[in-house]
């Protein structure tokens, strides 16, 4: 059936946080060339409004040409849609992990699908699956470090592990600022957690020492002047393998370069 395109509604939560303009631009260049091959799906809200279920970038892709109606089916808000949905955004665009977890939960929740059932569907493992819906319960400063790609799901875990808010915002900016690897993380997790207990330590009479200061930034050594800067300091370069080398080389030569010594005088200068 064809549906009019503004009458379509977005009113439950979007299983993909963004869409790329670029590959929606795409889309529209094909479907205004090749025609709509695949219907979105659609339910009924009332006699003039539909709710949009599955296809937003089809939807979003047809206003760009712009088209006033679109192929649509009516199907239920059930499990069948949502596994629709998910062959949509899983399988056919590469989605930050926040919105994979935004899109597992939502399976999990209003599709009342079982974690097995999840990994069947997306042709992932449980574990893959177990690992996204911890995510959406770890502080808000850890899943914006893991949607802007700054640190992995290992060291979000470690992160998460760390009560104390202060402390975890202050390593999530060292996160985004140098990086973070799950290793990295554990030790800051070891380093605050041995804290706690030795602040927490009883049947003591004697004085008691002032708590550790929170760690400097990292120090890093620059490759070209040797000299130790703040992480906030540095910025990270990618080379080749071949062009390192050819630098490494350069930066050795000059180094190792016999210092000329000046002429004292214009006599001994020319001779």
């Amino acid at each position: 059936m064809k549906v009019r395109i503004d009458r379509i509604k977005l009113l439950r939560t979007e299983l993909r946080f963004e869409l790329d303009p670029r590959e929606t631009q795409i889309l529209a260049d094909d479907l205004q060339r090749q025609g709509q091959i695949q219907p979105i799906a659609v339910k009924r809200i009332d006699e003039e409004w539909w709710e949009l279920v599955a296809g937003r970038r089809r939807w979003e892709a047809a206003k760009l040409i712009p088209w006033t109606e679109i192929d649509a089916f009516e199907g239920e808000y059930k499990e069948g849609i949502l596994i629709a949905a998910a062959a949509e955004n899983i399988r056919r665009k590469q989605l930050s992990l926040l919105e994979e977890s935004a899109y597992v939960a939502k399976l999990h929740g209003e599709g009342n699908m079982s974690i097995a059932d999840i990994a069947d569907a997306t042709g992932h493992g449980t574990s893959w699956v177990q690992d996204r819906l911890a995510l959406l319960h770890y502080p808000q400063c850890i899943k914006d470090l893991v949607h802007g790609g700054h640190i992995k799901l290992g060291a979000a875990s470690m992160l998460s592990r760390v009560t104390d808010m202060p402390t975890l915002e202050y390593y999530c900016h060292c996160a985004k600022v140098s990086g973070c690897t799950a290793q990295t993380a554990e030790a800051w997790w070891l380093d605050w957690n041995a804290r706690q207990k030795m602040n927490g330590a009883t049947d003591y009479d004697g004085e008691v020492p002032q708590p550790l200061p929170l760690p400097e930034l990292p120090n890093s050594v620059c490759f070209l002047c040797g000299e130790r800067h703040n992480g906030g300091d540095m910025v990270v370069v990618r080379a080749c393998i071949e062009c390192a080398e050819e630098v490494s080389k350069a930066k050795h030569e000059a180094m190792t370069r016999p210092q000329q010594t000046p002429p004292t005088s214009p006599t001994e200068g020319a001779k």
